[in-house]
């Protein structure tokens, strides 16, 4: 093992060395000193005084090197992904642990977790889009998911399990955001982030680095990109496979890696013959391809209802009939928007005999709860059937309202199948 040079090592040797010379020469008189004693302590002085300053500089040096060192591992930590990895080509850093290669055995016999819900039975994990043509209320129906999200309420009929969010609301300026807010009745400390800019998405640009970046510190259960057009560059060729599905790929992995929801609020082509939620998203199949949750909302320009068509491959396909209420600004389920089921069927008949009535007056004819009468008759009403008025309350004094056929309306419900309610 190789020895340290110290100054006491160096002192020793020095004196041994002294030691032979005055052997050597021994009429020399005691404190006389000759040439070569003068040169020693000349070098023992030089010595000592360097290695001093030797040691002064390695432990600043030392100290120096701690501090890069500290430096270097904490942009290690945060550190930004590689092109490749941006591609999806290579696994991500937090995703190097996991197991890539399974037996037929080792499926069967692993202890998968169940599927994290954001909204149960609508929303879970993964990479989600919420889709429809302009002016319909995406956005409102966006920020009503993330308020529900991040105060642990409900969404349309679900209970939400509460978590922070992430909105990157790109056509919103913050105003508008605050006015929405407020007709939400959003409270404060609500844990929303909202970006009101967020650099492109595009691999080259620097603004998936930094949602990369800011997902892993921030670990919020929710990401809303609001709108995905513009969180791209026009780089991007929406209409190219191969361009879409590298481009959400990535989005798609991030949202596995942290095990959260990212939806993307996009928009559907024009209307074809029959609405379809998959073949309606703008731009080429490679964007429904990568998706793992589709959500599409439907509406006619002037009615007041709407339906919402999920889904996607952890959810099985349904359709539910929403409305919008100004009053609170808030998307409501009104029930399920199937074809047309035996109790449409009866309550529709029955209105068509009675011309004009309550809930509550077909609920006693129909033998029937009020309010599954009364969801009956907006879905009804939402599929434009029906119409309903204010009338005054004889007994009551107040308002009541009454439900009627519409006069335009010649569509037979006919297809029919078991009641639900």
């Amino acid at each position: 093992m190789e020895k340290k040079v110290t100054l006491a090592v160096v002192e020793a040797a020095l004196e041994t060395e002294r030691e032979k010379r005055w052997a050597q020469e021994p009429l020399l008189s005691v404190g006389v000193k000759s040439a070569s004693d003068e040169e020693l302590e000349r070098a023992l002085e030089n010595t000592r005084l360097a290695l001093k300053s030797g040691r002064r500089q390695g432990r600043d040096a030392l100290q120096a090197l701690d501090q890069e060192q500290a430096i270097v591992e904490e942009l290690l930590e945060r550190q930004v992904p590689t092109l490749e990895q941006a591609l999806g080509l290579a696994p991500s850093k937090s995703k190097m642990w996991r197991k890539y290669d399974w037996t037929v055995d080792e499926l069967y016999d692993a202890d998968f977790p169940e599927p994290k819900w954001i909204v149960p039975e609508l929303l879970p994990t993964g990479l989600a889009s919420l889709a429809g043509r302009p002016k319909l209320g995406k956005s409102w129906l966006a920020l009503q998911l993330s308020a529900a999200v991040a105060s642990g309420g409900r969404f349309l009929d679900w209970a939400v399990e509460r978590g922070e969010v992430l909105f990157i609301a790109l056509e919103d300026p913050p105003r508008r955001l605050r006015e929405r807010l407020e007709c939400l009745r959003v409270a404060r400390r609500t844990p929303i982030q909202f970006y009101t800019d967020w650099l492109p998405l595009n691999a080259e640009a620097g603004g998936l680095q930094d949602l990369q970046r800011c997902v892993a510190e921030s670990r919020p259960r929710l990401v809303v990109i609001d709108t995905l057009a513009r969180a791209f560059s026009s780089r991007i060729e929406w209409n190219s496979v191969s361009e879409a599905t590298a481009a959400l790929a990535v989005l798609q992995r991030l949202a596995h890696d942290h095990d959260c929801c990212l939806l993307t609020v996009d928009h559907h082509k024009k209307p074809g013959a029959l609405p379809d939620v998959i073949d309606d998203i703008l731009g080429s199949t490679g964007k429904a391809a990568v998706i793992d949750t589709a959500w599409g909302l439907y509406k006619e320009r002037g009615k007041k209802g709407a339906t919402l068509k999920v889904t996607g491959r952890d959810i099985d396909p349904r359709e539910m009939a929403i409305e919008f209420h100004p009053a609170t600004s808030c998307w409501q389920s009104i029930g399920d928007a199937q074809a047309r089921t035996a109790a449409e069927q009866e309550v529709y008949e029955l209105l068509q005999e009675m011309g004009e009535a309550d809930a509550g007056s077909l609920a006693r004819q129909l033998g029937k709860h009020r309010t599954t009468v009364r969801k009956t008759l907006k879905r009804l009403q939402s599929q434009g059937h029906v119409e309903s008025k204010l009338v005054p309350a004889t007994k009551t004094g107040g308002k009541r309202i009454l439900f009627y056929i519409r006069e335009d309306d010649d569509t037979e419900v006919t297809e029919a199948t078991e009641a639900t309610e």
